[in-house]
């Protein structure tokens, strides 16, 4: 099945249903790119990190230039159907976003290598003249810092980060899935997390590793069969050994570097100049500097795979001199090591490119040796067994008119090939390993052979010449692969099943591979947008539209039980209501909670259906924030904080509170006042009205609605807390005797403003307060996800967003109709609630589309400051002093 992948090349963040711009026709002619991959490796120019970022170096005759891609570049097929109800969905964006401080560094060097860690936070570079940079990511795409850098000067051939973490995966053993921790395996950093190895063109391996900070110590030996380098000269660079006559060592011109299941690491080079061709393997051993030695590396040679006969009679022309090695790529597979070499030849007489591809797999074997000995009465023969590894021939093809232009492989082993004619051609997955590729069973439709299935289709520029792929990676999670083209181009295209499989086999379907997976993803804290993009896809196809809410529930229900437990066993399916909790940690931790709020509103953005759902989620979210911010801003003693907020005890106790942050918290006031009287119209509209008993509006619990936010008791809780800090907060504001350190004179104003807003609201605190203690004092609303017997989550009320049904129900009514009169009033119906940021000084909310224009309050000056898209509860105090400038008369704008 052939498709065109999906592409963006703007600058700037867009939508992704947007048209594309004018492709680009600048590029290298294919004799060029040929010629450039046969002396060395191809340039690693596109890398996907643990966290969901791209970051990639487009070739030339492109413009030098580095630049991050973040956002949602996976939900290119969730917007491709005309349905009227997938079009009212949220539109997904991308962001592509320039790394200044890399291009400088680098300057007009190509860069060669751009790989991530194992985290996603530490990003290496290095180019062609054998500089080698850290960088590492701070809290956005747009904020990066130098961690170390080294010339080594010489081009680097390959490039291999030292696991530091144990992640937990799935191992699958026939039909079950067993979740496991990782077992601490190959060399590791015993001093800080940083650690890879670097391989140049002329034979030195390093390792560099972090010892404290941002110091960094390396040690480095020569691979075997490198020639007589004079080692003296190690300062000295390519160049300059070449015009001392010093480069008489062999230049590996392709190497790969990969670590087994066993944690061996695995070094192939291959040299051009040699012949016949022949790629030589090592065993690449490391010991770390102890405290009286220094580190070591021990290179043992596997023995070498030599192409002086063919595998098969399709892979003859390998052996002609003429056919060069292009692509070297070592890869993992249930069996071991697996040596992936690409060739590629040009055929002058026809003008005509061909190339050929093969997989050997590096097995052990036992070999008999004949010995001869003497007893000292007689002669005997016997045999000695001897292990040792050799290189086995698994499969291979070959194609003519095209060439091989980019090779990369999924951490289980699958193949991506691109192609000089734009196509990508995937590895089919075997069943016994886990993941959501596609498997050899969903298409019999082949491409390359029958191992390979067809991704992308051709890729043509507007003068009719093919655009040759030169860059491949995968999503974090394997479910997407993305591509660079030689124009500069980036797409992205699926790699799943195009039909969940889970009627043929309920053990290892889709659905629920996919559920694991997401499992997976929240114990490692890693990006999940592609198994997100992965879900929303199949709750579009008839008949699974329920599986995104039942997905997503399961998987934070288990979630949260493995944290209450610590167990990885609670992962394997739905825990059981015997399960035994931890007291400890039975109070709301948002930062545990995080990566799960993450899936369920990035799941639930894009599906129009659920936008009460979403809503709610993200109205949850920010109760909790909040709550931290008046806790953060208060100055009296934790104890004396504890004692306030627990509704059980009737204190007499005061708050104290920092000046500074006074004008912050008025505007957090008047966010929760306006949620507040958003929250109690919703209730009361939903309570108070009436529907015929045959009306699909009769049952209240039988849709979502906005009202399960007083019903959730961690939400309410919130609330309840926060209600009651805004209590202290306006009479130490009132009463106490404090002066503003940064703007003084905006004090009479401050006091104004909390007089005349914050205590004027149509519905007191005190019977706010009162209504919501009711409703938790409600016996069936009190119980939590860790009583005994409720097998459910903290989140599942806000999934479903249902109201309880039957005696909850009822008392639900009951409680409303006794608080009718104190918190129905007409008041909370005349303003509609807006999700816009407030002006703390004029008190008017700033509509993102329209200009706030300020005038000074002496000579009437206007200014129009930035308006910001939304409201950061950490950075309220920032913001208000932005609004607050000076004119140049002295004056303040207002």
């Amino acid at each position: 099945m052939k498709r065109k992948a999906d592409t963006y090349t703007d600058n700037k963040k867009r939508r992704l249903g947007a048209p594309l711009t004018s492709m680009t026709n600048t590029r290298y002619p294919l004799s060029f790119l040929f010629s450039s991959m046969v002396h060395r490796q191809s340039p690693l120019c596109l890398n996907n990190s643990s966290q969901g970022i791209v970051v990639t170096a487009p070739p030339q005759p492109n413009n030098a230039s580095v630049y991050s891609i973040s956002g949602d570049i996976y939900a290119f097929n969730n917007t491709s159907s005309s349905s009227s109800s997938i079009k009212a969905a949220a539109t997904p964006t991308i962001k592509k976003t320039p790394i200044r401080l890399i291009e400088n560094y680098h300057k007009q060097d190509t860069i060669t290598q751009l790989q991530w860690n194992q985290n996603g936070t530490t990003l290496v570079s290095a180019d062609e003249t054998g500089k080698l940079a850290l960088w590492n990511l701070e809290n956005s795409v747009q904020s990066w810092s130098l961690t170390y850098e080294v010339n080594l000067r010489q081009p680097i051939a390959a490039l291999f980060w030292l696991n530091a973490d144990r992640e937990y995966v799935v191992n699958r053993n026939g039909k079950d899935c067993v979740f496991t921790r990782e077992k601490v395996l190959g060399p590791r950093n015993p001093f800080g997390y940083l650690a890879f190895i670097a391989v140049t063109v002329h034979g030195e391996i390093s390792v560099h590793y972090q010892r404290n900070g941002a110091i960094f110590s390396s040690f480095s030996t020569t691979i075997p069969k490198t020639g007589h380098r004079d080692i003296s000269r190690a300062e000295t660079g390519c160049y300059g050994m070449a015009l001392a006559e010093l480069d008489d060592c062999r230049r590996i011109s392709h190497a790969s570097l990969n670590m087994d299941k066993e944690g061996n690491v695995y070094l192939a080079a291959y040299y051009s100049e040699s012949y016949p061709k022949a790629v030589d393997l090592y065993n690449v051993k490391i010991k770390f500097p102890g405290k009286s030695d220094s580190g070591a590396i021990f290179c043992q040679p596997v023995p070498s795979l030599r192409f002086i006969t063919a595998p098969e009679p399709t892979l003859q022309p390998i052996t002609v001199p003429e056919t060069a090695i292009t692509h070297i790529v070592l890869s993992n597979s249930s069996q071991g090591i697996v040596l992936n070499i690409g060739f590629g030849a040009y055929d002058d007489s026809k003008s005509e490119y061909s190339c050929y591809f093969g997989k050997w797999i590096i097995q052990e074997t036992t070999q008999q040796i004949p010995c001869n000995y003497f007893d000292g009465n007689s002669f005997g023969d016997d045999t000695i067994s001897r292990k040792r590894k050799e290189l086995k021939y698994q499969s291979g093809f070959a194609l003519t008119e095209r060439i091989i232009t980019s090779v990369s492989c999924t951490r289980s082993g699958q193949l991506g090939i691109g192609l000089s004619d734009g196509s990508i051609h995937m590895e089919y997955q075997d069943r016994s390993e886990f993941g959501l590729l596609r498997y050899t069973t969903d298409d019999k439709a082949t491409s390359l052979n029958s191992n390979f299935w067809q991704v992308v289709g051709s890729h043509s520029l507007e003068d009719g010449f093919f655009d040759p792929v030169l860059g491949i990676t995968f999503s974090t999670c394997e479910t997407h692969l993305i591509h660079m083209l030689s124009s500069g181009q980036v797409g992205s295209a699926r790699l799943t099943t195009n039909e969940p499989n889970d009627d043929a086999d309920q053990d290892t379907g889709t659905i629920t591979t996919l559920e694991q997976s997401i499992k997976v993803s929240l114990l490692n804290q890693t990006d999940n947008l592609d198994l997100i993009s992965e879900l929303i896809r199949i709750g579009r196809l008839q008949g699974h539209k329920d599986v995104p809410e039942r997905v997503v529930n399961n998987a934070l229900l288990a979630y949260e039980s493995f944290f209450y437990q610590d167990d990885i066993n609670t992962l394997q399916a739905t825990p059981g209501p015997d399960l035994k909790k931890d007291d400890e940690i039975s109070d709301w931790n948002l930062a545990r909670s995080r990566p799960a709020y993450g899936l369920a509103i990035g799941t639930y953005r894009y599906i129009p259906e659920k936008r009460i759902e979403f809503t709610n989620m993200i109205k949850a979210i920010q109760l909790p924030i909040i709550l931290e911010c008046f806790m953060g801003s208060c100055t009296s003693d934790m104890a004396d904080i504890t004692d306030v907020l627990d509704a059980t005890v009737d204190s007499k106790k005061q708050l104290s509170f920092n000046p500074d942050s006074l004008w912050s918290l008025v505007s957090l006031s008047s966010w929760t006042f306006d949620y507040v009287r958003w929250i109690l119209k919703e209730w009361n509209l939903l309570f108070n009205s009436r529907h015929p008993k045959n009306s699909e509006l009769y049952d209240l619990s039988a849709r979502p609605v906005h009202a399960v936010l007083l019903v959730h008791k961690e939400s309410r809780s919130s609330l309840i807390q926060i209600l009651m800090m805004i209590q202290h907060f306006i009479q130490y504001a009132t009463t106490s005797n404090y002066e503003l350190q940064h703007i003084p004179e905006t004090k009479q104003l401050l006091l104004r403003h909390i007089t005349t807003t914050l205590t004027s609201e149509p519905v007191p605190i005190k019977d706010i307060l009162s209504f919501l203690q009711a409703l938790g004092n409600i016996k069936h609303l009190q119980k939590n996800s860790n009583d005994e017997g409720n097998n459910e989550s903290r989140w599942s009320i806000l999934v479903s967003s249902r109201l309880p049904s039957g005696e909850s129900l009822d008392e639900l009514k009951k409680v409303t109709a006794e608080y009718r009169a104190k918190c129905a009033l007409p008041a909370i119906y005349l303003e509609t609630h807006k999700e816009y940021p407030v002006d703390v000084i004029r008190k008017k909310r700033i509509v993102p589309s329209e200009g706030h224009v300020q005038s000074c309050i002496r000579c009437r000056q206007l200014y129009l400051p930035v308006i910001p898209n939304a409201i950061d509860p950490t950075s309220f105090s920032s913001w208000f002093h932005s609004l607050t400038r000076r004119c140049v008369c002295g004056g303040l704008f207002f």
